[in-house]
């Protein structure tokens, strides 16, 4: 990996005795047919072929080419004004984003035009050069020094400072600084700069859509300019979405204006990444803010405790929620939102270019997004005494039934298409050298919330739920619901879903700990990130489903009760332990005293203990207090 070039070095472009001279003196560049680095190191013949040479692709192993410059459209110079000679682009720079951009890397969240960029690389402001950059080395895999990136990510800030540009450039390079802040495993960090982004988004009128808006007109905007536009708009609006939902508990809101913006087209990756991709024609971040506008709702329904069971139970908020999540999944293509896990399979063994990503980030989140809405009903099956008033209407016993399905139904979905992906990653059946898994949720971080909102469900309803719920014997088959439906018992938890159901949990758990390295550098392996957290909760979930599960086989009561474990901490010789992330700075001129933060999830713990003793965070003291309140 290239370092970044030393300052007043101007690698393959020239060097400029002054600024009103440089365009001038620029040279077309060649672009020399060079070997892999793979086979240029065995001294092999390489045929050059994008994006894997003929022999890295029947090795099945990573390929790239430091020096090789290849395009096959020209590199646009333009009319290059340097303000700054030292923020002079490089053609190491360009081969650090053509890399990224080649292997697929941009995320679901993207706002550039691959091709676009990297035609006008070399007269793109520098901020917005050196951001693209920061991501694009830091989120190279096999994994470099992180001096790389980071001498990339402080220039990039230093040309932010010296700018005051109110543009969609501007904009775009400040996301791409947030999603260096968060792929470095430091969200809190990130906020800052998509903060700042969000003043301009008014100001440039971009919840406008272009062709309604005549103030445009004088700049024949073409329909690659107008799409650019659209598409940073629903990037900016979906991110802020997710901060929203996770931080709602933190009292923290960020305004987004209403819109009348039409969705993105989908930025076709193929021209660069050469790969046969099938996708709709709307950007998938379109359709993911159908899901997340949904989601911020449901935060917002669940960032207090209500005011009775009752409440929780029969309330009409809930309802509606259902409802638009429902309108939502109905304006999804089937294609991207596949019902069932076994679809995607199918669809990947019958098209290996089949876009995963996609597929597998909409539908993980369409999931989580029922087990959001549905969860803290879900607990009444732990926190409900059995012989509550509310358990005598069979209405109520129904309702609980049936969410007690929905949340476990697409938990397992959620576990399943992480497990698929994780062990096709791991034998090497991903044609990326094993890394897809990696990169997938390198690049969507934030997402990965949603493998968490599987893990708790999973570990909810075999360690909590009360066996009144479930039917333990083994004789019936039904993977879900048994055929009698008169039985109160419909639902069936057997000791083998039960290690099926811990087996799901594990590969959630090594996920989470291939984030949490991919998230770090070789110079801070050693510190924790926003995936920290997760291991920890999980792992314990692990050990309390592991030790139920032998309870259950020695006879022993299913478990401890459930409303004990949900207050302080029944155990006298440990200490509560609430959950939290360590916030450091990163940067030269970062001055950000290090200090424990609050996690980010989706919806955390709901106020629910993990082995009696590890809690999530102080904002949920609310609904511990409901479940403790709970009349027997």
């Amino acid at each position: 990996m290239p370092q970044p070039r030393p300052r007043n070095h101007h690698a393959g472009i020239g060097t400029a005795t002054n600024t009103t001279t440089t365009a001038a003196r620029l040279q077309p560049l060649r672009r020399p047919r060079t070997a892999c680095t793979r086979c240029s190191n065995t001294h092999k013949k390489c045929d050059s072929q994008m994006p894997k040479c003929s022999r890295c692709r029947e090795l099945n192993t990573h390929c790239e080419y430091e020096n090789m410059l290849h395009l096959e459209t020209p590199i646009s110079i333009g009319n290059l004004s340097v303000e700054d000679p030292d923020m002079m682009p490089t053609m190491q720079d360009w081969v650090v984003v053509y890399n990224y951009l080649r292997s697929g890397g941009q995320s679901l969240w993207a706002m550039l035009d691959p091709v676009k960029f990297l035609q006008s690389f070399l007269s793109e402001p520098p901020f917005l050069r050196y951001a693209v950059c920061a991501v694009a080395a830091h989120q190279r895999l096999p994994k470099v020094s992180g001096r790389v990136s980071l001498a990339y990510f402080n220039r990039a800030k230093q040309a932010v400072k010296k700018r005051s540009d109110v543009s969609i450039k501007m904009i775009q390079a400040l996301f791409c600084l947030s999603s260096f802040a968060t792929s470095n495993g430091q969200p809190d960090l990130s906020k800052p700069y998509f903060v700042k982004a969000i003043p301009m988004l008014f100001q440039l009128r971009l919840h406008v859509d272009p062709d309604d808006s005549p103030w445009l007109t004088h700049l024949n905007l073409s329909e690659e300019d107008k799409n650019e536009r659209r598409m940073t708009f629903w990037t900016l609006f979906q991110c802020v979405q997710v901060v929203q939902m996770i931080t709602i508990n933190r009292g923290e809101f960020y305004a987004m204006p209403g819109n009348s913006v039409k969705f993105a087209k989908q930025v076709a990756l193929d021209t660069v990444a050469k790969l046969p991709v099938t996708l709709p024609k709307t950007a998938t971040v379109c359709y993911l803010t159908l899901i997340t506008n949904v989601m911020v709702e449901m935060a917002i329904l669940h960032s207090k405790a209500p005011a009775s069971a009752m409440e929780l139970l029969v309330g009409s908020a809930a309802v509606l929620l259902d409802r638009r999540l429902a309108i939502a999944k109905e304006h999804i293509p089937e294609t991207l939102l596949v019902s069932e896990p076994s679809v995607l399979f199918q669809m990947v063994e019958a098209n290996p270019s089949t876009p995963i990503i996609h597929i597998a980030i909409t539908t993980i989140l369409y999931n989580s997004a029922l087990c959001i809405l549905h969860r803290p009903r879900l607990y009444l099956t732990a926190y409900l005494s059995l012989t509550s008033p509310l358990l005598l209407n069979p209405d109520n016993l129904m309702i609980l039934l049936t969410l007690l399905e929905v949340c476990l139904s697409a938990a397992e979905r959620i576990a399943t298409i992480n497990s698929w992906i994780l062990h096709r990653s791991k034998s090497g059946k991903d044609n990326d050298a094993g890394l897809f898994s990696k990169k997938m949720w390198q690049k969507h971080s934030l997402l990965s919330f949603g493998l968490f909102e599987a893990a708790v469900v999973l570990w909810f309803v075999t360690c909590k739920t009360n066996p009144f719920w479930w039917r333990n014997t083994q004789e019936h088959d039904d993977d879900t619901l048994l055929s009698d439906k008169n039985s109160l018992y419909v639902l069936r938890m057997t000791h083998s879903d039960r290690q099926r159901l811990r087996s799901s949990v594990m590969d959630i758990l090594r996920t989470y700990e291939d984030l949490e390295g991919t998230l770090s550098s070789e110079e801070n392996a050693a510190q924790s990130n926003m995936a920290t957290p997760f291991i920890t909760c999980i792992s314990a979930m692990l050990r309390e489903m592991e030790q139920v599960e032998l309870n259950i086989q020695a006879g022993l009561p299913f478990n401890s009760e459930a409303k004990r474990s949900s207050s302080s901490s029944n155990r006298d010789d440990v200490e509560d332990l609430v959950l939290g992330v360590t916030v450091m700075s990163f940067g030269e001129e970062e001055s950000i005293e290090p200090y424990k933060g609050t996690p980010w999830a989706f919806l955390g713990l709901l106020g629910a203990d993990v082995m009696g003793y590890i809690k999530w965070a102080a904002y949920e003291e609310g609904w511990r207090e409901f479940w403790r309140t709970l009349p027997d």
